[in-house]
Parts: structure tokens; C-alpha cells; sequence
């Protein structure tokens, strides 16, 4: 909120102007690292800050994942110090979650090819920068079995056709 105040001095003949700034929220410029996400199949997101939600996808069994990401400095300009990634972690804040797959590596820009047969699974990518600031993004995987397909006599078949 702006507050102006004009004080007239002599019916008007001076005045002067006062003024208050009152919790202004004016847009502060990206200082995260800008990460972004990609699988050639599935497709392509970006992130920043860590409270971003989980992308959700949907896989066929057995099909060969290739994640792999890259990230650019946020406005604040702090050059980016490191990436990890892991799987099915359970506190993606916790830097000692078993699942993280690595620690913090400068040049760690994709994840080895990742084949699941069943379930839900969590792929997080973590980046950080030289001024400390964090992002992280998520992509929830939900692997479909496939659907089983029986096959049919002709006269099956000529029954639901109608002939």
C-alpha cells in the first residue's frame, strides 16, 4: 500500500509531499537457479525453488527412462555449484534421504537409463548455486502393466460383429 500525504501551507502556496511505503510487495527477481527437467518420450519441465509439485506421468512396463537436466543461474547471477538426483526418496529436504543416488556433483547432468516393471516411483533432481539458493523438481512415474489381450475364435468374433 502507497500513502501520499500533501500538507498546504498559506491557502496553497507551498506544499510538500510525504511519502509511506507500507509493506509494498513489489516482485522480487529470480535469485534461484532455473532447473529444467527433460525425458525424450515423456517431455520437458522446468522448476524453481523447492515447492514446486511433482510432475505426474504415466510409463508402459518395462520402457527404458532417460532423464537428464541442466539448470541456469537465477537473476541473482551465483554460478550453479552442483546437481543430484535420486529415486523414491522419502524427504526430498533431507540431504541424507537414502535415496539420493549421488551427492552434490558439478557435471552430474543425467541419470543412468531406469526401467521399472511395477508401481509408483519419484525421480528428484536437486540443483544448487554459489549463494546457496536451491531448487528442486519431481517427476512421479506411474508404471502401467499391460493390458492382456485374449484372443478370440472366428465364431467369437462373428458373434460380436453380428454375423
Amino acid at each position: 500500500m502507497i500513502s501520499t500525504h500533501i500538507l498546504k501551507r498559506n491557502g496553497g502556496a507551498a506544499a510538500a509531499c510525504l511519502l509511506f511505503v507500507v509493506g509494498l510487495a513489489v516482485p522480487a527477481a529470480a535469485q534461484l537457479p532455473v532447473l529444467t527437467v527433460q525425458e525424450p518420450e515423456l517431455g520437458q519441465w522446468t522448476f524453481e525453488g523447492v515447492d514446486a509439485a511433482l510432475v505426474a506421468v504415466e510409463v508402459g512396463e518395462g520402457e527404458a527412462l532417460d532423464f537428464s537436466w541442466l539448470a541456469v543461474p537465477g537473476d541473482g547471477g551465483a554460478a550453479i555449484s552442483g546437481y543430484r538426483y535420486g529415486w523414491d526418496l522419502v524427504d526430498p529436504s533431507d540431504p541424507f534421504d537414502p535415496g539420493w543416488a549421488t551427492d552434490l556433483q558439478p557435471d552430474l547432468l543425467a541419470a543412468p537409463t531406469q526401467v521399472f516393471s511395477t508401481g509408483v516411483h519419484t525421480l528428484h533432481v536437486e540443483v544448487r548455486d554459489d549463494a546457496d539458493g536451491v531448487t528442486r523438481g519431481g517427476v512421479e512415474i506411474t508404471v502401467i502393466p499391460p493390458v492382456p489381450v485374449r484372443s478370440r475364435s472366428w465364431s467369437e468374433v462373428r458373434a460380436l460383429v453380428g454375423r
